[in-house]
């Protein structure tokens, strides 16, 4: 089993500083304001301080965590919550699916993942967006449900998300571009794990893969070499331990060096599913499980991270 941290679901500093201390909180607070026309507003602001760890090694404490949690900020943390428990216990497998390009998608994997909360399509996703709003900034938010919908197979609904923060044009399905995004290189990321799951079927620009691999240039390859992702050294270390039993997966290891090179992997898993071999599909899948919980993690505390060196 793939473990999840717990303070992966989620949490969003508004500052953080050092402390000798590792836990504090204060009491919830519960406020109901009656609004025009009779209706009720009810919202729970919270304070809290802990101390976490990312998978990459960054210990980072919170501080002064406030959040104005009404209830669909809460439907959309729980439904958070499920996900990664589920993927946690499931993992997520190496996929060959079709994608249908279109703002609603009528054969979302979505629908009938076990979640009931994600079977209201567009609503579903727009209720998880506003859920991890209430952690992070509006751009993080959308890339973090977008890594989260990869996790169960929602591609059309990732590349809906995350289209506007890599493409400058406009598109029918995923709307007008955010020109000024913050979240610009993890969404690209993103693209690479859509394509890569769209696998050999027909797409945008020819094959999955082969799309995939042009956005793996936007992300990670550039004239003056590789431009490393935070997530790689961990992903790499991980990968030795699901490779202790595969030959196969330690050979592409051995030929990466000791570095994580994402363009071998997309190859390895290429081959995976031409073979349908078992054991490089099991491998596959324990990689892409923990490459999304590393970059699901990394876009809801990098915040923190960021603020921890500038102190």
């Amino acid at each position: 089993m793939i473990s999840v941290p717990q303070h992966l679901a989620p949490c969003a500093p508004q500052h953080t500083r050092p402390s000798p201390s590792s836990t504090r909180s204060t009491p919830r607070v519960t406020d109901t304001h009656r609004a025009a026309g009779g209706a009720v507003a009810t919202w729970t602001t919270s304070r809290a301080s802990r101390w976490v760890r990312s998978r990459t090694g960054r210990r980072v404490e919170i501080v002064d965590v406030e959040v104005m949690e009404t209830p669909e900020v809460k439907a959309g943390l729980k439904v958070v919550e499920d996900i990664l428990k589920l993927v946690d216990s499931t993992g997520v497998p190496l996929r060959n699916q079709t994608m249908e390009y279109k703002a609603e998608p009528m054969r979302s994997p979505l629908a009938s993942c076990g979640i009931e909360a994600l079977g209201s399509g567009p609503k579903a996703i727009e209720l998880l967006v506003k859920g991890l709003e209430s952690r992070v900034d509006q751009d993080s938010a959308e890339v973090a449900a977008a890594v989260l919908c990869l996790m169960l197979g929602g591609l059309d609904e990732a590349h809906n998300l995350i289209t506007p923060h890599t493409w400058a044009a406009p598109t029918t399905f995923a709307g007008p571009p955010k020109l000024q995004s913050t979240m610009s290189r993890d969404a690209k990321y993103c693209h690479v794990i859509v394509h890569r799951m769209e696998g050999e079927n027909l797409g945008e620009f020819g094959s999955g893969f082969n799309n995939s691999g042009y956005w793996m240039g936007q992300a990670f390859y550039f004239s003056s070499g590789t431009s490393e992702h935070p997530i790689f050294p961990a992903l790499r270390r991980d990968a030795e331990e699901f490779a202790e039993d595969a030959s196969d997966a330690r050979r592409l290891l051995r030929n990466m060096g000791p570095k994580w090179e994402p363009k071998l992997f997309n190859n390895f898993c290429e081959d995976a599913l031409l073979h349908e071999d078992p054991e490089l599909m099991e491998f596959c899948k324990k990689v892409q499980t923990r490459e999304l919980q590393l970059l699901y993690e990394h876009i809801m505390t990098q915040n923190s991270e960021k603020e921890m060196l500038t102190l």
